[in-house]
């Protein structure tokens, strides 16, 4: 029987596999059967809430190696290939033309971008328990989050002639140059908002099979499905790296399963996967114009609609139980990844092949490992967990400290 709905889960799987995802940061989480985010069977009505905080925040490039988290795509901004692709008589186009002698020695005209980010999430949940193994779930979550000592160095030197005329018509002035001629985006500047994130409706089915064996004691297996709402604070546009409280705008189909094994009475292992297919999105967003355009700071914006990539979770974990009468405690690895994304551009004056060539829209991974403890009675259940990112490309990854509280009714 256990091979059976090993066989099934993996169909259901396989059938649904694509998740279509989230900015790449892992403050975020990917569905409800999380391993930060875990409601425990029981057969009664659950409230409960939590909160997590990051410290430690780095980012990792392309290469996989350590970076601020402004140089996730690439270490430098290029203020010249800034200006391409632009007509010559705008704005933009005649500053392009007056510094078309300036060519790009690797550090004229760039600059180089650091901030430190923080963030943190509280989740609130509930649960209730349904006829036929089926629980009724929903999650909001609502964030703070900031931007903060931004700082934006001017690598071009002051030896040559060409170097004066770039600092003195472009880099000694960006922001300004940026703000007037980008349609007021914002360099000079962090950010700091607060606000809620998108809320989760889902419909989960878990069973308990009991094995009469002497090492095998128990089999739970666990499907969900369920709706993400685009309740979310939506990036801003003009804001230096934007971050969404969500999918930006998306409403999604979300869904997942789980696998769990009990060995005697005192140690259990499982499998966590979660997808998440979002739709479409049509807003306004900026866009490269050149191929040779860094990703951070792009002064062209335009309707466009988004088709997001595919993103895959999975956790799999390892747990001592009874410990004592009520605690357990779990080590986690996490793996999420995550495919390119696709815009499509209406508007003529721009190319959607430049616009899909950004790094930013392309593959992002992340891996971490999770440490909890739990404790669970009849009436409560809390969890203390530390999250540890230890590899990753093109995301920015946090330490996260966190705790949750629950009471049954």
């Amino acid at each position: 029987m256990t091979k059976q709905f090993l066989a099934l889960l993996a169909l259901i799987m396989l059938q649904f596999g694509a998740l279509k995802a989230i900015f790449p940061a892992n403050i975020f989480k990917l569905g409800t059967i999380d391993q930060t985010i875990e409601f425990p069977i029981k057969q009664r009505y659950l409230l409960q809430v939590g909160c997590e905080s990051t410290f430690d925040t780095i980012g990792h490039n392309p290469l996989g190696e350590h970076v601020n988290v402004m140089q996730i795509w690439q270490p430098d901004q290029d203020s010249l290939t800034m200006l391409r692709g632009f007509a010559n008589n705008s704005q933009i186009g005649k500053l392009d033309s007056l510094l078309n002698g300036a060519n790009d020695d690797g550090v004229r005209g760039h600059v180089r971008p650091t901030a430190n980010f923080k963030a943190t999430r509280l989740n609130f949940l509930a649960k209730k328990h349904l006829p036929f193994n089926l629980f009724a779930n929903i999650l909001l979550p609502v964030f703070h989050m900031k931007i903060k000592d931004l700082e934006i160095v001017d690598q071009t030197q002051d030896i040559s002639f060409t170097d004066q005329l770039v600092k003195t018509n472009l880099t000694n002035n960006l922001a300004s140059i940026v703000y007037n001629l980008g349609d007021e985006l914002d360099i000079a500047n962090g950010w700091s908002k607060t606000g809620v994130g998108d809320i989760e409706l889902t419909l989960a089915w878990q069973k308990v099979f009991k094995q009469a064996k002497p090492v095998l004691k128990e089999v739970l297996l666990g499907l969900y499905g369920g709706l993400t709402l685009p309740t979310g604070v939506r990036q801003n546009e003009d804001q230096i790296m934007p971050i969404p409280f969500g999918n930006d705008g998306s409403a999604g189909l979300i869904f997942g399963g789980n696998i769990q094994l009990e060995w005697w009475n005192y140690l259990r292992g499982g499998i966590d996967t979660n997808f998440m297919e979002l739709f479409n999105s049509n807003r306004p967003r900026r866009i490269k114009t050149d191929y040779g355009q860094s990703d951070l700071i792009l002064l062209a914006k335009t309707q466009t609609v988004k088709e997001w990539g595919f993103t895959q979770q999975y956790s799999l974990y390892l747990e001592l139980f009874n410990l004592s009468d009520y605690f357990s405690l779990r080590t986690t690895y996490n793996y999420i990844k995550h495919n390119q994304d696709k815009l499509n551009i209406f508007n003529q004056s721009y190319s959607s092949a430049i616009a899909n060539s950004a790094i930013s829209l392309q593959e992002w991974t992340q891996h971490s490992a999770i440490f909890a403890l739990f404790y669970e009675s009849d009436r409560a259940v809390a969890k203390l967990f530390y999250q540890y990112p230890f590899n990753g490309k093109n995301v920015i990854q946090s330490n996260i400290f966190g705790g949750y509280l629950g009471i049954y009714f």
